[in-house]
């Protein structure tokens, strides 16, 4: 009986942990989202057309961070771009740099 009545309180506590891990955004929804973020802020800071050649695919390196690289193109020319992330359910903050 002892045992049945701790699994009672802990049981809820689960169930809550499980609801908000799993309520943030997918992978691929941040990676939509990122993708577009630096085709927008690469057409409004250079003024070029920027596009990916596929679509950007992110590997989750912990539960906010993720990491990706994308080939691009700029100009005619295609670019290898090394892209982290960090996002949580409300926020994505965006980096990346060419790859030589």
């Amino acid at each position: 009986m002892h045992v049945q009545i701790r699994f009672f309180y802990i049981l809820p506590i689960i169930l809550l942990v499980f609801v908000l891990v799993s309520c943030g955004p997918s992978t691929e929804d941040i990676a939509r989202q990122t993708q577009r973020m630096i085709v927008d802020h690469h057409s409004n800071e250079r003024g070029q057309e920027l596009s990916f050649r596929e679509n950007l695919v992110l590997v989750r390196r912990s539960n906010t961070e993720f990491t990706g690289i994308g080939e691009v193109i700029i100009g005619g020319r295609v670019t290898r771009l090394a892209i982290d992330v960090v996002a949580d359910s409300r926020n994505i903050q965006v980096e990346w740099r060419e790859i030589r």
